[in-house]
């Protein structure tokens, strides 16, 4: 069901992971690291709003401007290699 709304609203292709290919998934688990790391443990939420809007913050800070020393630049630009016209929103969301 979900690949056929992503190819629906935008045309992409949905793949699975293959079973086991755990090297697929680093980007990914090396994120909720840094999540944990630089959100959760030096933030304090007093509630749902307050967390909403800090965990904004972050996610627009940690993919536009935070330089990712393995990959050489920042989540944004890494995308414009392969998407030059990519609006800073859609990374911001």
């Amino acid at each position: 069901m979900l690949g056929q709304i992503v190819r629906k609203c935008r045309g992409a292709i949905h793949h699975l992971v293959p079973p086991g290919a755990k090297t697929y998934q680093i980007d990914v688990e090396t994120c909720h690291r840094w999540l944990e790391e630089e959100l959760y443990v030096v933030e304090s939420f007093a509630s749902e709003k307050e967390f909403l809007r800090k965990a904004g913050y972050y996610q627009a800070w940690f993919n536009c401007k935070r330089h990712k020393s393995y990959k050489g630049n920042t989540s944004l630009n890494l995308m414009r290699e392969t998407y030059p016209a990519l609006k800073t929103k859609a990374l911001v969301f």
